[in-house]
């Protein structure tokens, strides 16, 4: 890419693919090429241009440079200093929270950087553990600089917010403009996190995340003495109520000054194997033109190629083997793992073929994506899989290959809900503020679009007969009050039958809906009425009536058996399992409920919790099987249940797996 020679696929992110390469005069860089979508608008290209010019600027040691761009390409690209060590969201995932002192040093780095980009009139806007890289001469801010030109295009087209719910600021989650207090903000969610290896803003859907930013205390729970004060300053609602990154480094100096080796000994380690398996600078050969590369690799030879995002997008998971591909590139054949380069934030080896026994080679062979997956879906033949996710990335699987059929992303970067229509005949996506898509089942384009009331889409659901579409949500972000949480479709005149308002400001919405029959539905979420406190409800369409038929808390998910004699509601309390007959709900497991789903036959519920998926008797409630100790966020069987598909959006469960069944 111009005098950059690309060697491999890092990994991809919401403006683009990033790519492993070389400068002409050897040095290893991260190249990044902007989506195809975002160049197409004039606009774009001209912000980003603006601040490549004012990122080039922007020096310090804990900042990774960046060396070239060029604005005007087709594609335009951008090329960083690049870092062999892990992220700090990889660090902490393989082995947990960081000493205290660690934190400082991570902390007084880290706010020198931020100092370096607010020097240049930048603001990051996205700083969060995935964009923190662990050195062996202390932490580096990535993906600084470039965020805004995104941010201002996702603005023109949807008003959405860009950033991470986890670590975005109260004036991010409104949609106010920001400024250098939200990086403090969001640093202070960073700090947070090294020290627990959790959110202070808990976990469950994006959109209730955003909305205890904005409102409720953080739970600091578990930081050191010295930390606790800084990070709950950092964490004021009010921007002014804030310490400037001069503040926060002159109070974490005092506990640097005597720190040499600053990082515990296994993440040391974690540098060291990427220093050493870094690939050796090749004899030097004469620069090729501008726009052309040297070794003849295009970006779309190296789109599938196995890696990992420095940026953390992508990661390998460290309880899984190291003998491939571990970013989520699916392996093209069941029979032997092939001999392919291994990038894992930097890491590249090669990684030599392995096949063993039992579930953790089908987790690691028949992963789908490394990308977060907040939906899942078969089609009705069972040949295809669908997945999506918030940041508007979509694809289509084939079922027996694995491979990736076509990818896709919605206008307004929003794929966070859909389904095959019962028929087969459409694949039916939603979002955040975006229209209700019925799309080509084989290839993903819109065919019809349907605008909806419905401020942020999180779960959808057909009738049995495919009549009724139901597409329920939550308080969208970037704007804390939605038209409506609720609402379903007539399908075949392609017209809103009955919808359900905003009802308490309390609300976090719908997380989960499906038809009993054609007259109601169940739905799991929280204070869907005024002064309420249950998770579960039936919804009487004909009347409107709203009637609570669970425990109370946060209501998660619900299922309900095909033959639909049986329900299945899971959430804070765990799951329970009731009955059409209106007996009252047997709690089957007491873990926190992700996502439910029953088998074809509805002898078999999947259960995903806190400790993983298992497969459980839905007569009995018993486990049959333990499929992964990986959480999930979404489930699906296959047609004829030869498999359960899963993906999720967690520290320890991001992506997408197909688990064969017919050994269980």
């Amino acid at each position: 890419m111009g005098p950059y020679r690309l060697e491999g696929r890092l990994g991809g992110g919401g403006m683009g693919q990033v790519f492993l390469g070389r400068s002409p005069g050897g040095r290893l860089v991260a190249v990044k090429l902007v989506r195809p979508e975002l160049a197409d608008d004039p606009g774009f290209r001209r912000r980003f241009a603006l601040e490549a010019e004012a990122a080039r600027r922007v020096g310090g040691f804990y900042t990774a440079q960046l060396v070239d761009a060029d604005p005007d390409a087709d594609p335009p690209w951008l090329v960083t200093a690049y870092i062999p060590g892990p992220s700090l969201h990889q660090a902490v995932e393989a082995h947990g929270p960081m000493p205290p002192e660690a934190i400082s040093v991570l902390g007084a780095g880290l706010a020198e950087g931020l100092g370096a980009i607010h020097a240049c009139g930048l603001v990051h806007r996205d700083l969060k553990p995935s964009n923190v890289i662990l050195a062996a001469d202390g932490p580096r801010v990535i993906d600084f600089g470039i965020t805004r030109a995104l941010d201002a295009t996702s603005h023109t087209l949807s008003r959405a917010v860009i950033g991470t719910p986890s670590f975005m600021s109260p004036e991010q989650a409104r949609g106010h403009e920001i400024g250098p207090a939200s990086d403090v903000f969001s640093l202070g969610l960073v700090l947070a996190f090294a020290a627990t290896a959790r959110s202070p803003f808990g976990t469950g859907p994006a959109e209730a995340i955003v909305y205890r930013v904005a409102h409720d205390d953080p739970d600091l729970t578990g930081l050191p003495a010295h930390l606790a004060d800084l990070v709950k300053r950092c964490l004021a609602k009010t921007p002014g109520n804030r310490p400037s990154v001069t503040d926060i480094l002159g109070q974490l100096t005092d506990f640097t000054q005597a720190t040499t080796q600053w990082l515990p000994p296994p993440i040391a380690t974690m540098i060291t194997e990427r220093q050493v398996h870094t690939p050796p600078t090749p004899a030097l050969t004469p620069p090729s033109d501008p726009g052309t590369h040297r070794s003849g690799t295009t970006p779309d030879a190296l789109e599938h190629a196995p890696a990992t995002d420095p940026s953390g997008d992508t990661e390998q998971h460290p309880d899984e083997p190291d003998q491939g591909p571990s970013d989520g590139i699916h392996t093209p054949s069941r029979r032997r793992l092939p001999r392919r380069l291994f990038l894992a934030g930097g890491l590249a080896a090669l990684s030599a073929a392995a096949a063993p026994i039992g579930w953790d080679y089908w987790s690691h062979r028949n992963r789908l994506t490394g990308e977060d997956l907040y939906t899942v879906a078969f089609s009705p033949d069972g040949r295809t899989i669908a997945g999506g996710n918030i940041s508007g990335d979509g694809w289509l699987w084939a079922t027996d290959s694995h491979d990736v059929i076509t990818d896709f992303s919605s206008a307004n970067s929003d794929n966070s809900a859909l389904a095959f229509t019962p028929d087969g005949s459409a694949l039916v996506t939603a979002g955040m503020r975006e229209p209700l898509s019925f799309r080509d089942p084989s290839t993903a384009r819109v065919t019809i679009s349907l605008a909806s009331p419905l401020g942020s889409a999180q779960t959808m659901a057909f009738s049995a007969d495919g009549s009724q579409l139901v597409v329920a949500g939550n308080i969208p972000i970037g704007n804390l009050e939605a038209p409506e949480i609720c609402i379903v479709w007539d399908v075949k005149a392609q017209k809103l039958k009955h919808t359900m308002p905003f009802a308490s400001r309390a609300s976090s919405g719908v997380n989960s809906a499906a038809f009993i029959d054609n007259d109601s539905l169940i739905l799991a979420g929280g204070n869907l009425t005024e002064g309420s406190t249950n998770g579960f409800w039936r919804w009487n369409l004909p009347s409107g009536e709203l009637k609570p038929m669970g425990p109370d808390g946060w209501g998660s998910a619900v299922a309900v058996s095909p033959h639909g004699k049986q329900y299945a509601l899971g959430g804070a309390h765990g799951c329970s399992l009731t009955s059409a007959q209106g007996t009252a709900p047997r709690v089957i497991s007491n873990a926190h409920v992700d996502a439910l789903a029953f088998s074809p036959d509805g002898a078999t519920l999947a259960v995903a919790d806190k400790d993983g998926i298992r497969l459980r008797d839905a007569a009995t409630g018993r486990t049959k099987t333990t499929i992964t100790d990986r959480r999930a966020s979404t489930l699906a069987f296959h047609p004829d249940g030869r498999f359960l598909v899963s993906g999720g959006w967690f520290v320890d469960g991001k992506g997408g797996w197909l688990w064969p069944l017919n050994d269980t």
